[in-house]
């Protein structure tokens, strides 16, 4: 915006981001009688101890607290994404204090309208030539009746009895394969007899029970597998794997193709969960980290 700032006003905007520990820059702002940016977090002037709230300081301007003596200069308040913590009480109220000529408020997901002005759809964004094109690689499971995938359905639970529990699993069947409910099973159960899928044959049921610390039911089996309630097994790393792989190969093809047009590529993976990539021991970093050298 440097450009278009320096049309408008014939010379450049000064800008910089709010310290409490640089008071001086905040100081000029506020006695500049030219146009300036400053940027700040909502955390910068939401508590009563921040600087920028304290009545009486030694250094005060005008003898007023800072946030006050900005109060005179009737700023123009942009917000970004106000939903993120700028629409509580506290929050309001301190920008209050701003005495602000106008409030802007820019975000794709408004919790609170005020005021609308101007709403730019991803369809008009799209057709106007504002947005990148993306392209979405998706890889799927298939033919995975092999797969010893298994997930807890339901649990039943009576007093003086042992839990039984019905299972998601792949039921042979005259015709082929099909992912079914079992019947209820019970501790002893082995998965290949109830099923009739010989790919199950080392899954019997050891225990059926519940953690003290975790409310959800577990199935541990004799081969040391254990399920937990609303949690399946199957192949996901190699899964995961096949995604990076094609990730990998299509970003280095398409890098090439877009390089001569000036056009920087970016490619992104979407994950199950957090602690899969920012753990240490992270599956999707540990793969990323395997496939990355081999492209």
């Amino acid at each position: 915006m440097r450009t278009k700032f320096t049309t408008l006003y014939g010379h450049k905007i000064p800008h910089f981001e709010y310290d409490s520990k640089k008071l001086s820059r905040l100081k000029h702002f506020i006695s500049d009688s030219q146009p300036q940016i400053m940027v700040m977090t909502i955390q910068s002037f939401t508590a009563d101890d921040r600087i920028i709230n304290q009545e009486g300081r030694d250094d005060a301007f005008l003898g007023l607290s800072y946030i006050k003596a900005l109060g005179k200069c009737q700023p123009v308040i942009i917000m970004d994404e106000p939903q993120e913590g700028m629409d509580t009480d506290n929050a309001v109220s301190r920008f209050a204090e701003f005495n602000q000529l106008c409030k802007i408020r820019y975000s794709a997901t408004h919790k609170m309208l005020k005021n609308l002005l101007y709403r730019l759809t991803p369809y008009d964004a799209y057709q106007q030539g504002l947005v990148k094109k993306i392209e979405v690689l998706s890889v799927a499971e298939k033919n995975d009746e092999a797969t010893l995938k298994i997930e807890i359905a339901q649990i039943q639970t009576a007093a003086k009895q042992q839990p039984k529990v019905k299972l998601n699993l792949w039921r042979k069947k005259a015709e082929g394969f099909e992912w079914k409910e079992s019947a209820w099973l019970k501790t002893g159960d082995n998965l290949a007899d109830k099923s009739g899928n010989v790919s199950y044959h080392d899954y019997t049921i050891e225990r059926i029970y519940k953690g003290l610390r975790d409310p959800r039911f577990h199935v541990a089996f004799t081969n040391g597998i254990e399920l937990t309630e609303q949690e399946r097994t199957a192949d996901f790393e190699g899964l995961f794997r096949q995604q990076i792989s094609w990730m990998l190969d299509s970003h280095y093809k398409k890098k090439t193709e877009l390089a001569a047009q000036g056009i920087k590529c970016l490619s992104l993976i979407f994950i199950d969960k957090v602690d899969s990539y920012v753990r240490d021991n992270g599956v999707i970093k540990r793969l990323f980290s395997e496939e990355y050298p081999h492209h």
